[in-house]
């Protein structure tokens, strides 16, 4: 067969195919251009510039490999659908007397046309719209000066290379099944009689404690750690039990169903429990990846926005201050127990020999505070409104600090009696035990303290009457469990913005550590600057964000392309249904009712069994948010809603728009 007549045929049949053909192109297009975006930010000279764009582009790189991994699954399944649909097309090419060999090269002058149509759109987008996404960037980043574009040839070789050898590995996968293929097998394509599916109920039950299982993980996790080390587990086990739920659980449930003879025998019954039961044995893997796609896209954008929002809030938190600077006193003495003590004469000394070292580095200060605060590490057992000091499994900690010592941070005067506390930013009961002595808890909105206490751990703050309330609990502490010890802080603003340059502040705390550690007892010592760590934050948070919105078009397209295809495929499936339906006596508004209701439940079910996969991840979700020094319940509680709705708008919307292709076919029959 001459080349020129293979190209006409694959031609030809991309023209008649072009409602299945158009959409695949357009997918890969996208695909593409995303891949190669993400892969000219990650190489951008100029983001290499800046500080805190380094978490960014690290970020990106995932992404870029995420990218490449899904739109490899992605392609192949599309391209399922695409050979299923056109099964029958090739069966008659081969009884007419084209052999296998002609077909292959049809099949690969179909496939040269389509991938490098795709990789030229996708990386002529790529091209076209990277400098705008690199402006984006920019404004997200908060960086001024403009940034260096160039068209990266580095990101033009490694997109095509993987999508070229994509693209071939799918030509392969279809000459291969050809090639194996009957040309009976092949005529009676996807119009092929089924079986009615049989219930596994093993692997029912498989699914179900998949899910379950994944559900509890989620659910009953506590701790920020916890959550993370589980977070891959339960994902791996939510993902297999979604995909047995819609290919075993679903069927066992229709069989089940259509064993209880008073529900089944009737009228409306009948006909779409019967018709379920064929669909989701069609459907199930497809249905499966639209759920699950539908849970990443929510997830994924409700987690990046709430760190959007967010990072100020804990920016205020790690860093009160344009300054902080935290050092551990020794206990003094041989004995360890011994309280260790500083001065408010000593305290305002060192808090002028930091200012004049700030001075030195042509920085200069205002609000300069020095106060002292005691950690311990702790268990809350919330059962018996206890704080502990024997700790049990994860790390929990209480920072204490007397009145007088909060009045030196803040100048606020507080009357605290003796078995009072006041709360800041933490929940604790009205009432609890500490050391043995009942406290009663009181809320009010004071100040936050600085802390060095990682995030990820559980922390409490406490504001009590005196020195000699923390020295009952300091006792206790060192009987019992661990006294971290006494930090004392120092903290300063700039009277005017400084350049950021974090070794010179990291220099001043080793210079004064040398200098003053045997004098005060330190033993170890840390600093924070505001801008600093605002830059450091707020580049990893928008490269979340960033990273986010482009894998949340990514899903969200490709769980629109599959609806789509779903729709054509239903389509053809039903426009024999309907013919079938009313010549056995059913009329045809009782065909429409009983096709539609499940239609419905096909292309909803997954809608549906994705919030329930975002609310039973949502406690896993805030744990793991709490890596990240992101504490807020209700923030993260809007963003998920406002997430969950936006995309179930955006599911509908295509489902409607889609639906369009569904009725145009079945009118044909009709």
């Amino acid at each position: 067969m001459r080349s020129n007549f293979t190209l006409k045929i694959a031609l030809s049949n991309l023209g008649k195919n072009r409602k299945f053909y158009l959409p695949y192109i357009l997918a890969s297009t996208i695909m593409i251009s995303i891949f190669y975006i993400m892969g000219f930010l990650v190489g951008n000279k100029g983001l290499n510039n800046f500080r805190g764009t380094e978490s960014v582009q690290l970020l990106l790189m995932l992404g870029t490999i995420i990218v490449g991994i899904f739109s490899l699954i992605f392609i192949f399944y599309i391209n399922n659908f695409l050979m299923k649909q056109r099964s029958k097309e090739f069966g008659l090419y081969n009884m007419l007397g084209m052999e296998k060999r002609h077909l292959a090269r049809v099949l690969f002058a179909e496939s040269l046309i389509t991938s490098l149509a795709s990789l030229a759109a996708g990386i002529g987008v790529g091209v076209l719209f990277s400098k705008l996404t690199l402006m984006i960037m920019g404004k997200v980043m908060g960086i001024g000066t403009p940034l260096e574009f160039e068209v990266s040839i580095m990101s033009i070789k490694v997109t095509s290379i993987l999508f070229l050898a994509l693209f071939a590995a799918v030509l392969m996968k279809n000459i291969i099944s050809i090639s194996l293929s009957k040309p009976v097998e092949m005529l009676k394509g996807a119009s092929e009689p089924e079986r009615e599916p049989k219930a596994r109920w093993v692997l029912s039950i498989i699914g179900s404690v998949c899910m379950i299982a994944g559900y509890i993980i989620s659910i009953r996790i506590k701790y920020p750690l916890a959550a993370l080390f589980m977070f891959f587990f339960a994902v791996v086990l939510v993902i297999i039990g979604t995909y047995l739920l819609f290919t075993t659980v679903s069927i066992s449930l229709l069989k089940l169903m259509k064993m209880n003879k008073r529900l089944y025998y009737r009228k409306n019954n009948f006909t779409t429990i019967s018709g379920m039961l064929f669909r989701m044995k069609q459907n199930a893997v497809g249905m499966a990846n639209i759920c699950i796609l539908s849970t990443m896209v929510v997830i994924i954008i409700s987690t990046s926005v709430s760190l959007k929002v967010g990072i100020d809030a804990v920016i205020d938190k790690v860093a009160p201050n344009d300054i902080v600077i935290s050092m551990s006193l020794n206990p003094e003495g041989e004995n360890s127990g011994e309280f260790p003590h500083l001065s408010n004469k000593t305290m305002d000394k060192e808090k002028e020999v930091i200012k004049e070292k700030l001075r030195k580095l042509n920085v200069e200060s205002k609000n300069e505070k020095a106060f002292l605060m005691h950690s311990f590490e702790v268990n809350y057992d919330k059962k018996l409104q206890s704080l502990n000091f024997k700790t049990v499994g994860m790390h929990q900690y209480l920072n204490v600090i007397s009145a007088e010592q909060y009045r030196r941070y803040t100048g606020e005067k507080l009357n605290i009696e003796s078995d009072e506390a006041i709360s800041i930013g933490t929940n604790l009961d009205s009432k609890v035990n500490i050391a043995g002595k009942d406290f009663k808890i009181k809320r009010m909105n004071l100040k936050n303290l600085p802390s060095n206490i990682s995030p990820i751990f559980d922390e409490y703050t406490l504001v009590v009457k005196d020195e000699k309330t923390i020295e009952k609990f300091a006792e206790k502490a060192n009987k019992e469990g661990y006294y971290k010890g006494m930090q004392f802080y120092i903290t300063a603003d700039f009277t005017k913005a400084v350049a950021q340059d974090y070794n010179r502040f990291d220099k001043l705390l080793g210079d004064y550590m040398e200098e003053r550690s045997k004098t005060l007892n330190l033993s170890t010592g840390s600093i924070a600057a505001r801008s600093e760590i605002s830059v450091l934050f707020k580049g990893m948070t928008n490269g979340f964000l960033f990273l986010g919105v482009f894998l949340g078009i990514v899903f969200t397209f490709a769980a629109a392309l599959i609806v789509y295809y779903k729709q054509i495929s239903e389509g053809y499936y039903d426009k024999d249904k309907f013919e079938i339906m009313q010549k056995v006596g059913m009329s045809e508004r009782d065909v429409k009712q009983s096709i539609r209701k499940q239609i419905m439940v096909v292309f909803f079910a997954p809608l549906l069994i994705a919030l329930c996969h975002v609310a039973g991840a949502f406690n896993m979700i805030r744990l793991m948010l709490r890596l990240l020094a992101v504490d807020n319940l209700k923030l993260l509680i809007e963003c998920t809603a406002v997430s969950a709705l936006g995309f179930a708008l955006i599911y509908a919307l295509v489902f409607v728009f889609t639906a369009r292709e569904y009725y145009q076919i079945v009118r044909r029959r009709i």
